[in-house]
């Protein structure tokens, strides 16, 4: 079934519209047609475009559907209420095919059966040509141009998914734009759009902490098409292989963005995984995702003493879970206050939580922990639970995602980023590391083509 959708205007003896119109019903034969008038043009026009129609040898349109514009210049209305009867019509012929028609009527009519056309997706758009006068309107419509709305509604879609690319919806922005790659002829298009499903699935990967993945899909950013396996293109569509190159992608980002997922999947840098985790955090924050952000800041802060724990001990900086087993022997004899008051220590496997991390490394001698200690007076109980970073961390023991049901919001996300980034910076300074640095390797490149 075909539907057509026409602008209908008023035209006059020297520029006769309802001629176009008919040639129009001539060429493309609908089943039914979606007139959009003012009162002006359904009373003047309509019957001429029916009685060209006749002398043409065409059949009228049996039922067509008439939609009758208030104000005929206002385009955003105009938009609207063409937006609505498209939908109607298309939920009641799903199969249909669309095409539209904007030969004639006001700016504004033609300016939204356009817009309509691109958003909704309509098959094709139609326009009428012929010889003009010496002032450049048209005097007679003797052909037709048809136009595919494919490019402008993928450039539009892209645009779109950009958007979203940027503010991290990375899985919607791969399955997208892996759904629209068959569709796309334009090799530019075809190359946004397989760059856009490459590096979402890259990031979607990165930001779940999947480093490994990760990393392999991110070591072939020069050859996105070379490892199939990786990411499952549609059959039969041919991916260029620069495509990160030819849609301008800050790809010199993207290459360090290689050795830093090494770093970070190796875990043996001091810095790597501590910073890849803060920066993720304020991602999700910045998605809206508060109580997931504070839940990584609080893993942060632990991690932060589990590797001051390990830079005492002079261990392996990827040692697992590394305050797990403790010795007790150990910890007498470098934190022989905090054992005086913990009788139930056992010979081994003790295992240390956040804040007696920072305690036993702190009272051993570790210089970052023992400001941690002190600024936040984790040596008293009730002084650490009202001092700023325990009222934080609380807010997710109070969480559905812990122990509690209280949703967290925007604010405490907020404060415990700076105030985790202020003690990380504590740590990337005594292990002689740039923080700032760190944090921009691990922050994700941006759609180039959004503005």
């Amino acid at each position: 079934m075909k539907i057509l959708v026409q602008s209908v205007g008023t035209g006059g003896p020297d520029n006769p519209v309802w001629e176009a119109l008919a040639l129009v019903l001539k060429n493309e034969q609908p089943d039914h047609v979606l007139w959009v008038c003012s009162e002006l043009t359904e009373r003047e026009t309509l019957p001429k475009v029916i009685a060209s129609c006749k002398q043409l040898g065409v059949t009228p349109p049996a039922e067509p559907t008439t939609l009758i514009l208030e104000n005929e210049d206002q385009v955003e209305k105009v938009i609207n209420k063409l937006q609505t009867k498209v939908d109607e019509l298309r939920e009641e012929f799903p199969d249909a095919e669309f095409i539209a028609d904007y030969t004639s009527g006001t700016k504004a009519m033609s300016a939204a059966v356009v817009a309509v056309s691109i958003g909704r997706r309509l098959n094709r758009l139609l326009y009428g040509t012929g010889p003009r006068d010496e002032s450049g309107r048209a005097i007679r419509t003797d052909s037709i141009i048809s136009v595919a709305t494919d490019a402008a509604y993928a450039d539009l879609l892209l645009s779109e998914l950009g958007r979203l690319f940027n503010i991290g919806q990375f899985e919607a922005v791969r399955h997208q734009a892996l759904a629209l790659l068959p569709s796309l002829d334009d090799e530019t298009l075809k190359a946004r759009a397989a760059s856009l499903a490459f590096l979402s699935y890259a990031y979607d990967h990165w930001q779940r902490f999947n480093w490994d993945k990760a990393f392999d899909l991110i070591h072939s950013h020069k050859n996105i098409s070379g490892h199939k396996q990786l990411v499952p293109w549609p059959s039969s569509i041919e991916i260029s292989s620069d495509a990160l190159f030819r849609t301008r992608w800050d790809v010199e980002k993207i290459g360090k963005q290689n050795a830093r997922l090494k770093r970070c999947k190796e875990g043996n840098c001091p810095l790597a995984r501590l910073s890849d985790l803060w920066a993720n955090a304020e991602r999700t924050h910045k998605a809206g995702r508060h109580d997931d952000a504070v839940a990584r800041l609080y893993r942060l802060i632990e991690y932060i003493g589990q590797m001051r724990y390990c830079k005492l001990r002079s261990l392996k900086w990827n040692t697992p879970e590394p305050t797990s087993n403790v010795d007790a022997d150990w910890i007498r004899e470098n934190a022989p206050d905090y054992a005086k008051g913990r009788a139930a220590l056992k010979d081994k496997d003790n295992k240390l939580g956040s804040v007696d991390t920072f305690l036993v490394t702190a009272e051993a001698g570790d210089p970052v922990s023992a400001r941690v200690v002190k600024e936040y007076n984790m040596n008293s109980h009730d002084l650490y639970q009202k001092s700023e970073l325990g009222t934080l961390l609380n807010k997710r023991n109070e969480s559905l995602l812990a122990h509690g049901v209280s949703p967290i919001g925007a604010e405490s996300a907020a404060k415990l980023l700076v105030l985790s980034r202020q003690i990380l910076d504590w740590h990337a300074k005594d292990v002689g590391q740039d923080l700032d640095l760190a944090i921009e390797e691990s922050t994700f490149v941006s759609c180039p083509w959004v503005t």
